[in-house]
């Protein structure tokens, strides 16, 4: 599955904005202190489920006697849902090593995947916020 531009360019600014809220400032690659780089993974699936009313088996008396069968009641509901890893990457801006990484993984809805990759941003911008901050101590 293939992200869409418009997408792409709301996680972009969503890392952006995540950082710049916590006082990291944007500078050209050349002059940059770290790059970022962020990767994302989709996988479709689908939840099934068995909806049954009743116990699963039954004896009853069919056209030839006495039997054991199932019930003509129950439901079976294929429920898709998408599965998501979200990747930041922190790199160094001289040396072009990895700094840190980070990641997410979510069940997200792609019919607003602005907020769910909103939220998924944050939570790994919080851990690299957090560690950076014990690093400090």
């Amino acid at each position: 599955m293939v992200l869409k531009e418009a997408t792409a360019e709301q996680l972009h600014t969503a890392i952006q904005r995540g950082l710049q809220g916590h006082g990291y400032e944007y500078k050209p690659p050349d002059h940059a202190d770290f790059m970022v780089a962020y990767y994302v993974g989709l996988k479709e699936g689908y939840d099934v489920r068995v909806m049954d009313y009743g116990y699963p088996g039954f004896w009853g008396r069919g056209r030839f006697g006495w039997r054991w069968g199932w019930p003509n009641n129950f439901d079976v509901w294929k429920i898709p849902y998408t599965d998501s890893t979200l990747i930041i990457d922190l790199i160094d801006g001289q040396t072009n090593q990895l700094v840190w990484r980070g990641f997410n993984t979510d069940t997200i809805n792609l019919k607003k995947p602005e907020h769910d990759f909103k939220d998924a941003v944050n939570d790994v911008l919080s851990k690299f916020f957090k560690e950076a901050k014990e690093q400090r101590t």
